[in-house]
Formats: C-alpha cells, structure tokens, sequence
C-alpha cells in the first residue's frame, strides 16, 4: 500500500499491506507493536536533543534547533499541493538556455548543437527563441515565439551567449554565430534591435563584455588584438586599441565611475606590457604600468604579475587597493616558471590567493591577506588545483547565508580529494560532520561534497552534480551535494543532498539518496529538489528549512526525463520551471515546461505572529546576529513587501578563533602560530617604509572580526625596518640590462637542459644493463583527477556547464 510515513525527524518507514486471510488479532498486534515504536523514537530524540544541548555545556536548549516530530503522516505541515503548469514547446532543436529576465519573464535561446573533440568546432543551426510569461496570477502561462516582427528568428546563435545586463535584467543580447551581429532587447525579449558588431574575428564569446552599471556599455575584443568601446547598446562603435591582450572592467563604488582596464603588448617583449586604465566617464586614459605580465580586477582590488628585477625567470605579485593609483608588493612567494598565482576570491577586507607547487601536482597552498591585500599568510596547505588542457578546476565557495564560511577540497597525500569548511575566513579549518540521513545514521566518516572537482571528472553535463547553493537572503542555509566516507569517491555510503541550516556546522539528509536539481526560494522559507533520474514524475518541497520534504507529483499522464531546473530570479518568488522531455518515443520532438507555483502549496501570507526570533549559535567574525524564520506550524509564504533583514548585532569577546597568523608565521599541529624560516617583516618593507607593528605572539585579527578586547591575546609594537623590497613604481633596468640577464638566464637554462639529457642517457644505460639480470619494477602510478577537455552535450540536454575558468595570473 502507498502509506510511506515519515517522522518530524526525518525518519521514513515502510508500510507494508497486510494480507486479507490474516486474522483481526494479528493485525491489532501489529498496530500496536507500531505504535510503541513511536513512542520509543520520540523518547530517542528528545533524549539525543538534550544530549546535544548538554554536549554544549548549556542548561537550555539551543536557540536553533532540530524541529519536533509531524503527524501528518509525511505531510510535512502541506493541506494543500503547489500548481503545477504544463507547457508544451513545439521545439525541435536539443539545446536550450534560458535566463530568467525581468517581471517574471523567462527568454529561452533553442538551438542544434554539436562538437566534436577531433576538431573541436562547433556548428550550428538557426536558433529559435521563445519567451515564457509568467504572471503570478493567471492560471496559465503564455508561451510565446518571437516571430520577425520582434526584430529577431532563426538567427544563428553560439551557445552561452545569450546575456542578461546586471545593469538592468531587461536587457539581454545574443551574439551571431558568425559574429557579425548583435542582436538588444530593452523590454525583457518583446521586441529585438539588432547591430553591426565592430569586429567578425573572435577567439570566443568571453571576449565581450557587459557593463555592471550601465546598460548600454558593451566591450569587445577581438582575434586580431583589436579593442572596442560601445555606449549604445552596439548602435556605435569607438576602436580603444589595435594591440590588446588583457581586458576587464572595473567599477569604483565611492567615486561613481567605472574603468576599462587593458594590456598592450610594446616592443618584441611578450612578457611585458603596459596596463592602462580609461575612465568611462571622463574618457582620460592612463598608464598605470609598463611591465605587467598579468593583471586581475576583482572588487576594489587590482592584482599584477611581473617579472623579479634580479631574476628574469622569476615573477612576484603586486597589488592595489585603490583601483589602480597605488601598487605595493603582495608578500607572497616568488613564482617560478613551474608554479602560478591564482586569485580565489576577494571581500571588502582582503583576499584568498592559491600558489600552485608544481602543475602535475594538482595542489598547492592557499594564502589569505590582511585588509591591505598586501600581506599574506598560509590558510590551507594541500589545497586542490588541478589545470589540464589550459583548464583550471578548483572548489573553493564562498557561502553566501553566512559571513566569513567557505568550504574548499584538500587533495591528499595519496591523491584522495577531502572537503574542509572554515567559519573565520581562513584562519581555521576543520572537517564537516553529518548529523542524520533521513532518521538514521549518515555512517562513519566525515562528509564531503561534490563540488568542481567532480564536475571536472563527469564528461555529460546531465550526470554532473550541481554546485552547492545558498543564498544571502536565506540566512545560515546551504545544499549541496556529498557522500559519508574516507574520502570524496569512498562508495561506502550513497551520494546524497544535504542541507545545514547553521552554516555548515552540521548537516543532514531528509531526501532518498540520489542525484537532484535543488533551489532556495522565499527567503529561505521554501526549499525543492527534483530527481535527476532517467524517470522523474515528481518534486520534493520543504518549508521547514529542510527538516522535512513532501512529495508532489509533477506529471500525472506520464513520465518525463529532467533536465534542469529554474529558480526564482526575483527574491520572494514562488515560481519555478522545470524542462524536461517525454519518455514517450513519439513525443521527442516536443519540450515539457513544468511551471511549478509553490503558492498555492502554502496556506497563507504569514502574519507577524507567524515568525520567531533567533539568535545565531555561534560567533562570526566576533559578532551575533538575530533574523526572523517561520515558525514549525505555519505553512504560510512571506508576503510581498516582506523586508528581510537581520537584527542586534552583538559583539563577542575575543577568542583564538578571531585571530589569524601573521606574516612571516604558520599555523602549527596544536594550533599555535609559529615563526617560519626565512620570514622577517622588518626585512621586507615597502620602498619608504621606515617602521612596522610587529605582533606579540605572531596573531593578528582576522580581517573584518568585531570581537571585543582583543589586547588580550596580541599586542602589537612599532619596530624599525631593515630592509627593504622592490615596489611596484621601482625603476626598471633598462632594455640593455634586462636583456643581458635575460641571455644569462637562457645560458642556464640550456646548461641544464644538456646535463638532463645526459643524466638520463646515462639513467637509461644503467636500467637496461640491469634489468638484464633482475627483475623489473613497476612504478607506482597515480591517476590525476583533472578536468575534462568539453564534451558534447548530452543530447537534448538544455543545461551544459557554464563555469567559467578561473583566471589565473601566471
């Protein structure tokens, strides 16, 4: 019989149907004997909350908490099932993107396409585009095909290239296939114009740029080097260079103006070029340097590569804060030819840089800087980096539910891949812990989670697993997906979804194992997940923060292959689409839309006494919050004009945890900071730099951290300096000088080169007069975990992989 059951605390049972010739007495006996079970697995779980509670040394129960048992019977709190809207495409084509645009308007781009790796050129048919209006009231949506009298059909489009403004989301372009036009809309996909583009000769997609700020600035740069500057959505353009190499945009917030940041390569020297920077506003343009090797703008921060002074061979890292106006030398390790810088991510007080140890290692050491950006300390050790064919493939992330977590993968010893999560910006790592899977134990181990570095590894996009998610408007909540065990592919245990409403404290399991598409929605309200099986008929919806997931069926007529999922692009939106195709032989040449309204699932608009005040468990960054969650028993959805926001920000006193090691220290076995060799501050001060705070006991606070008395763990004095570094605004040798080193440094590298090959020579001759009268020895061999050259898509998959590599300063 149907009647599976499942618990508050996500313990799920079977029910099995009782045959008819039993007797009336075995059946009560049954029941009864069900019915005692209850009893002992409430008693159970209250018992391991108070444990839990008691664990924490506290006398009351924690602020937030693992909600009560239901018994509703797997209802999870629903009376009622969300909408569910099918819409039928008369689409033909495999591939389809679509964003989401504004007032609920999704733009689908479908097109025929495919690749091949021996030519790795990709064709395309015309591509067809469709538009889906969703009015929040209407009890169907419109499907509408842009026809030519929008201005746009069959126009031959490349995948991906079909962009949203941040500027104003209803503004997207598509890029021609050829590309020769560009094709605007300015009213959410109604009505198209279309451009001349500057240029036909492109390397791919990724050389235009969109403006953050201002919608009608776009930037291209193409094959040929050439750099070129819209202020009209493409209607004109104004050619900036003939030689460019690098370019991004940068916007500076306080002043108001954005910048256009670009190398141009001068003279024979490929390793060297002069960084400008054009002010959008003004149009002045200026040379901030003239021997750049590299350069990245993220936030406020602006990061060069260049060649050492005294070692043509060797490169360091300089960094400014200002956009720009100053450069001082980041105190990082210098790079040598094997080795490469690779900027993580940047907040508002700092910065997390990986140094690669060696390519074929796929690790190196994870470093993250002071407020300035400019000195550096080791955070992790063994962090994964593996680049294959041009490729990089990392899995740091930042959790965005909470300030100062991130969650990144250590690459082991023995080439095992292993999760770590940090809830102080770096200072600290430790390993995640799942707590229940579905009622149960998880299983021994620590959890880890499939992030890029599984993606890398899986050639179809529809057998690879999502990214993890979370969201700033939903507070302390992340999914992703992970696996109990020794290691990341230890197939002890199954794969499963798990979520952490604590910011990664602890985690668990309410969904069957298994692969899902999943979303957060209404503020953290309302959580789904769709099976990504070959069959999927149904949608799993939780408005207890993942406490508890109901099933609802999607499909009643039939079955239908998942192949990705939409989320809300408003804040507060109900509505979701799911895209799949039939089972159905006969039906292939259509898509199934499921518009999902997840409104109509929940009673109500939640009223004031619908919410409960908590308080964040832990410290953060020196520093409680409290926000408002629903209650356990109100099924409701928060009501347009809900203003989300967090309350009290109560500081806490100073522990280790607020603290970091400084410059020139690293963090030992027990916790404790010690003094690395070769590391003095005094000897490494900026050009005109007299003095510098030397640190107590090799602390400092975490960037950002708001405890209070601090002066109780480090004390810092001022010191004179000793020595000096080169600074980034340092004369160079001149061209002569630069090149005679260069000679020397080729001189070395072919002495070295000569004496390798005799050295092997040599190696060669011993192994084989010795392998003549011993046995041979296999060498240990190692598989390298790398990411993948792009695949074909799967056919009919409308989600191929859209992570960009990272950029990385060599």
């Amino acid at each position: 019989s149907n009647c599976n059951l499942s618990s508050r605390v996500r313990k799920v049972r079977r029910c099995y149907g009782v045959k008819m010739e039993f007797t009336v007495r075995v059946v009560i006996l049954g029941l009864l004997l069900h019915s005692a079970s209850l009893a002992i697995e409430e008693w159970s779980w209250n018992r391991d909350s108070r444990l839990e509670m008691l664990n924490k040394g506290g006398n009351e129960m924690p602020t937030i908490h693992r909600r009560s048992r239901r018994d509703d019977k797997q209802q999870c709190g629903f009376t009622s099932s969300p909408q569910v809207v099918q819409i039928y495409m008369p689409e033909s084509k495999t591939y389809l993107q679509p964003i989401w645009l504004n007032k609920e308007v999704i733009l689908i781009a479908a097109s025929d396409y495919s690749k091949t790796f021996s030519s790795q050129k990709a064709s395309f048919s015309p591509t067809n585009l469709w538009r889906i209006d969703l009015e929040s009231n209407a009890d169907r949506y419109n499907l509408v095909f842009n026809d030519k009298s929008s201005g746009i059909n069959h126009a031959p489009t490349v995948i991906d290239t079909l962009t949203r403004s941040q500027a104003n989301p209803s503004v997207a372009t598509l890029l021609s296939a050829d590309y020769k036009y560009i094709y605007v809309t300015r009213d959410s996909g109604n009505t198209w114009s279309k451009y001349n583009s500057p240029s036909d000769k492109f390397h791919n997609h990724h050389d235009m740029l969109m403006s953050s700020v201002d919608e009608k600035r776009i930037v291209i740069r193409d094959a040929d080097a050439q750099l070129f500057l819209s202020e009209s959505y493409g209607n004109s353009w104004a050619k900036i260079s003939t030689r460019a190499y690098q370019v991004d945009i940068g916007y500076n917030s306080p002043h108001e103006v954005e910048y256009l940041y670009y190398t141009e390569q001068h003279g024979n020297d490929k390793y060297e070029k002069w960084l400008h920077r054009k002010n959008t506003k003004t149009g002045d343009t200026t040379v901030l340097d003239k021997h750049v090797y590299l350069f990245l703008m993220d936030g406020k921060y602006l990061f060069i590569s260049k060649h050492n002074h005294s070692n043509p061979d060797a490169r360091r890292m300089y960094v400014s804060s200002d956009f720009g106006e100053t450069f001082v030398m980041a105190r990082l390790p210098e790079l040598h030819w094997y080795q490469s810088y690779a900027l993580m991510t940047t907040h508002e007080v700092g910065a997390f840089i990986h140094v690669s140890l060696n390519y074929s290692e796929g690790r190196g050491n994870l470093y993250s800087s002071d407020s300035t950006g400019e000195y550096y300390t080791i955070s992790l050790r063994n962090h994964l980096y593996e680049r294959s064919l041009g490729n990089v493939v990392h899995d740091f992330y930042e959790v965005q539910s909470a300030r100062g977590v991130y969650i990144t993968s250590v690459k082991e010893d023995d080439k095992n891949v292993t999760t770590r999560i940090s809830f102080n910006r770096g200072a600290t790592w430790s390993t995640l812990k799942a707590m229940d899977c579905e009622g149960k134990s998880c299983g021994s181990g620590d959890l880890h989670l499939h992030m890029n570095h599984s993606r890398s590894i899986t050639l179809f996009a529809s057998d690879k697993y999502p990214l993890p998610l979370s969201k700033g408007t939903a507070p302390h909540i992340i999914m992703a997906h992970g696996v109990v065990g020794k290691h990341l592919h230890d197939s002890t245990n199954p794969n499963r979804v798990f979520i952490s409403d604590d910011a990664g404290r602890s985690w668990y399991s309410s969904l069957p194992p298994g692969k899902y598409s999943y979303a957060i929605s209404d503020y953290g309200n309302l959580l789904y997940a769709i099976q990504r099986s070959v069959n999927s008929t149904d949608v799993w919806v939780s408005h207890d923060r993942g406490k508890c997931f109901r099933k609802f069926p999607l499909d009643t007529t039939g079955q239908f292959i998942l192949k990705g999922l939409v989320g809300d692009f408003k804040v507060g939106s109900l509505v979701s689409l799911a895209f799949g195709v039939p089972t159905q032989a006969n039906n292939t040449s259509e898509w199934i839309v499921h518009a999902i309204k997840f409104g109509s699932a929940l009673d109500r608009p939640c009223r004031h006494d619908d919410y409960s005040l908590v308080s964040e468990q832990d410290c953060l960054l020196g520093f409680k919050r409290e926000f408002n969650i629903t209650k356990n028993n109100a099924v409701c959805y928060n009501a347009p004009g809900y203003k989300y926001e967090y309350f009290d920000k109560k500081p806490c006193k100073c522990s280790l945890s607020d603290f970091e090691c400084d410059y020139g220290y690293q963090r030992s076995a027990d916790g404790q900071c010690t003094k690395e060799d070769g590391y003095d501050l005094g000897k490494h001060c900026a050009a005109g730099q007299t003095t510098y705070q030397k640190s107590s006991n090799g602390l400092r606070p975490i960037p950002g951290d708001l405890c209070i008395n601090s002066d109780d763990f480090v004390t810092f004095s001022t010191e004179a300096c000793t020595g000096h570094d080169y600074d980034a605004g340092d004369d160079y040798p001149d061209d002569q000088e630069r090149e005679k080193r260069r000679h020397k440094g080729l001189v070395g590298l072919l002495i070295v080169v000569l004496v390798t090959i005799v050295t092997a020579a040599l190696c060669v001759i011993g192994i084989m007069m010795y392998g003549r009268r011993s046995k041979s020895v296999e060498p240990v061999k190692y598989t390298r975990y790398s990411k993948l050259p792009d695949a074909e898509p799967d056919e009919g998959n409308p989600f191929q992989d859209d992570e960009d590599d990272e950029e990385m300063l060599k």
